[in-house]
């Protein structure tokens, strides 16, 4: 096929009438790429087939761990970016002069993932002009 078969094969399958596609694209690498149409994120441990099926419960271990639970999943996550922000302990509601044993730790843990969307397929003057 031409260059501007292959155009032509991306403007009507993505609908992409009115769009910016520039002539100096290889349309055929934009074509295989697909970037139409699917989830760009990378997930090397997806646990739930959709929103309305909730992920497997893992099966006990036969002796207890000891230590808190962890928060991290399985998989390879080394393309993503991971922090835990271990809150401050709420002391407000213990009156003065009580001696405590122990208070609850909590943390929140969140992975962002940074998706680079020209090696994707996507192209300059679509992610600028088009919307």
């Amino acid at each position: 096929m031409s260059v501007a078969e292959w155009k032509k094969r991306c403007e009507t399958e993505w609908s992409l009438q009115g769009a910016p596609m520039p002539d100096s694209l290889d349309w055929k690498s934009v074509y295989d790429a697909k970037p139409f149409g699917r989830n760009l994120l990378r997930n090397p441990a997806p646990h739930g087939l959709s929103q309305d099926i909730p992920p497997p419960e893992p099966d006990p271990p036969e002796v207890p761990t000891r230590g808190p639970p962890r928060f991290q999943p399985d998989g390879d996550f080394s393309s993503w970016t991971h922090s835990t922000e271990v809150l401050p302990y709420d002391t407000s509601g213990i009156p003065a002069g009580v001696a405590v044993c122990g208070l609850p730790q909590y943390s929140w843990f969140s992975m962002e993932q940074v998706v680079d969307l020209k090696a994707e397929g996507l192209w300059e003057e679509l992610l600028d002009d088009f919307q």
